[in-house]
């Protein structure tokens, strides 16, 4: 995909972002972002806020992806969940792609404990082994977008497994539904398993504790609201914080930014949410996707049964 006439447009969404509102989550688990950016000098980079998903970025054309402060090369980085944000960049222009699973689905893909991952950076061959490495070389290889997406999820259903009744899965589901303001109580109520079984096994399936994920999808949801121009004492009220100062300490904590930073985002980081449904500070433009939609993976529309249960 490293030439500009093997169907990868540069600069060019496609499609449009303005059609994001009817796209489809890949098995409801994960879905994928294609990206590019612009041919020029220099390095491109952007902000990963915390959003609740594990995340990978594959690099199509090579080139390193270098993350953190200390802008370290990575070949493939994967990214468990993350309460804090953390700066990721290329050198150049790039075509990759990203993609952003629900943690416990990354659980079942990479077969790692993900409490080892969270706020950590990692290469996917060194967690995936075998299967990172296999994966990177078919995107690699792709001559298209839907060719990549294509590959991608014939890559991770088949690594996935069939799927058994889950505890941990059914518990993240309700959260992601309710955006973080279900008590894990009722979470207890629901699965039929002990508050500590279902706190140690979320530790090791998604990396936090039921009350630190909840945290994040809450949040994430407010964000959501306050870019599309919600008032913050509204947002903090429909969002079950106590208080919008509860709202402005959860924001700064997490996002190293005070509400108002999002109320005033850009047209960039608002059409970034409308279409993928949680905030992310993207340099880099959004040339294709996979399963995107307006609401994906972070929050489910109530009423809807579980697919996991």
């Amino acid at each position: 995909m490293s030439d500009p006439g093997s169907g990868i447009p540069l600069e060019s969404p496609w499609p449009p972002l303005g059609e994001g509102a009817a796209h489809q989550v890949s098995d409801a688990h994960w879905y994928k972002i294609g990206y590019s950016s612009a041919p020029r000098n220099g390095s491109r980079g952007h902000a990963l806020y915390p959003c609740g998903l594990a995340q990978v970025v594959i690099g199509l054309d090579g080139g390193p992806v270098y993350v953190g402060d200390g802008a370290v090369p990575f070949e493939a980085p994967f990214f468990g969940l993350r309460n804090r944000p953390l700066r990721i960049g290329v050198d150049g222009p790039m075509r990759g792609l990203g993609i952003h699973m629900t943690p416990w689905a990354a659980h079942a893909i990479l077969r790692l404990p993900m409490n080892e991952v969270v706020n950590a950076a990692v290469e996917l061959r060194e967690v995936g082994g075998d299967f990172g490495a296999r994966l990177v070389r078919a995107l690699r290889g792709a001559s298209s977008w839907p060719e990549a997406f294509a590959l991608a999820d014939r890559f991770l259903r088949k690594r996935m497994g069939p799927r058994e009744p889950d505890p941990v899965a059914c518990a993240w589901w309700l959260l992601a539904r309710e955006a973080g303001r279900i008590s894990v109580g009722d979470l207890v109520a629901r699965t039929g398993v002990s508050e500590r079984s279902l706190e140690l096994r979320f530790r090791e399936r998604v990396g936090m504790s039921p009350k630190a994920s909840g945290r994040l999808l809450r949040l994430q949801r407010a964000l959501r609201l306050l870019v599309g121009g919600r008032p913050g004492a509204q947002v903090a009220t429909e969002c079950g914080f106590y208080d919008q100062a509860h709202l402005i300490r959860d924001c700064t904590a997490l996002m190293g930014r005070r509400p108002s930073w999002f109320s005033q985002a850009d047209r960039r980081i608002r059409q970034h949410v409308e279409y993928f449904g949680f905030v992310q500070d993207w340099v880099a433009r959004v040339a294709d996707h996979g399963g995107g939609r307006s609401l994906p993976l972070a929050e489910h529309r109530r009423g809807t049964p579980c697919p996991n249960c």
